[in-house]
């Protein structure tokens, strides 16, 4: 039996995004989209062969898995889709600590004329690169990661 979820919402300077979650017996899929399209696809897996040793003094030490994305189809140079590969797969891995499916995530994010596209920088913030003076803007990553987060948690507490 396939659960589904989904959940859709905006913030500041993300346009409209919606997220779909279909949990299969073996993976999770994640459909984010910005343009009502499927775009690229990544699968994202926990490589259990390389856990991070996680200690803080409230918690203690704590064994986190880490992650890689690999892309199936789309740009193989796109960071930033990798960045919210991961950061998905994290999120479903603190849900659950024992979680082991792979992730398949369809990113299409908002871009092209009119709009703005995410540059990732070595620095902590990261800006868009400003192809148009459009309504439709990412302030930051950071930003479209919180939404990514926010649309995840609604869609579970449904």
């Amino acid at each position: 039996m396939v659960q589904t979820r989904s959940a859709s919402g905006n913030a500041h300077a993300v346009p409209e995004t919606e997220l779909a979650v279909l949990e299969f017996q073996n993976k999770i899929v994640v459909i984010v989209t910005q343009v009502n399209k499927i775009g690229g696809q990544l699968l994202s897996l926990v490589r259990e062969d390389n856990l991070k040793l996680d200690t803080s003094p409230l918690s203690g030490e704590v064994r986190r898995p880490s992650f890689s994305a690999h892309t199936l189809l789309g740009n193989r140079d796109d960071s930033v889709a990798h960045i919210i590969a991961m950061h998905i797969m994290d999120w479903f891995c603190g849900r659950n600590p024992n979680e082991s499916r792979p992730l398949l995530l369809s990113l299409s994010l908002a871009t092209g004329k009119g709009r703005q596209s995410l540059q990732v920088r070595p620095a902590e913030s990261i800006r868009p690169v400003e192809e148009n003076d459009g309504d439709d803007k990412f302030e930051s990553l950071k930003e479209a990661l919180g939404l990514i987060t926010s649309l995840l948690v609604s869609a579970y507490s449904k």
